[in-house]
């Protein structure tokens, strides 16, 4: 099988890619804790109007599919803000399995009904940008909300993931990973018919990554070529009179 792809860049930390993350490892939602339920502010934030207490994406790209798993907690009424959630996505990358709920402070939980509207941002030729959009339901503040979501790819295509670290909010914790195409991994091309090529027909077998990550924050691989991030406590995003688009500054 040949797969066609080309190798992008991304923010923060960015590998080359293909395919991507298999149902079984799709984060679940979990029991909020009676310390998460009645925060009304986080000392390790002090003046936030939300912090995420939960970031996680698994990407696998053998499965063509990538998932990614959030919650978080809104403490002033600028941070019910959060409870709108608009997911982008390219070309014929599929969005699925979205699930979403609001958490009250008293513990009650109220699902999110209804299907996300589909927009199409921007299209030229075949190509189409668009994003799936919700809304958290009866968000107040105090409130937890908590979504997760999948993207599809089509067949015999190939993609980039890209992790974004550190963001407008605090962030207690983060888990990031992701699987190579095997054809990436060492001595995996020996033998096998699977193989990815460029615009021009070249084979690739290399995977390049790149990264501008927070103080103390690394990339570990495993003995079976899965890249992985695990980080707490991440800090917002400078944001200063002046000072140029975060996304322009590597």
């Amino acid at each position: 099988m040949r797969l066609h792809g080309l190798a992008f860049s991304a923010a923060l930390i960015a590998l080359a890619v293909s395919p991507v993350v298999a149902s079984a490892q799709y984060a679940q939602f979990q029991d909020p804790t009676q310390e998460e339920l009645k925060m009304t502010e986080d000392p390790k934030a002090p003046g936030a109007a939300a912090v995420y207490l939960n970031i996680e994406q698994n990407s696998d790209d053998n499965h063509g599919s990538r998932n990614f798993y959030a919650r978080m907690k809104v403490l002033t009424e600028k941070g019910k803000s959060l409870a709108t959630v608009e997911i982008p996505y390219a070309g014929d990358f599929k969005i699925s399995s979205i699930k979403a709920r609001t958490i009250h402070s008293d513990g009650t939980v109220i699902p999110l009904e209804g299907k996300p509207e589909d927009l199409l941002t921007a299209k030229s030729g075949d190509l189409k940008l668009g994003k799936k959009v919700f809304t958290l339901p009866s968000v107040e503040i105090g409130s937890i909300l908590e979504y997760r979501y999948e993207v599809n790819y089509p067949e015999n295509s190939v993609s980039s993931p890209m992790w974004e670290i550190q963001g407008d909010y605090f962030v207690h914790k983060v888990h990031y990973s992701f699987t190579p195409f095997k054809g990436f991994l060492k001595g995996a091309q020996n033998g096998t018919s699977q193989y990815i090529t460029n615009s021009k027909g070249e084979a690739l077998d290399n995977l390049l990554w790149w990264a501008n990550l927070p103080q103390g924050v690394k990339v570990n691989q495993d003995g079976f070529g899965r890249y992985t991030i695990d980080a707490t406590d991440i800090p917002p995003q400078p944001n200063e009179d002046w000072m140029p688009p975060i996304n322009s500054v590597l």
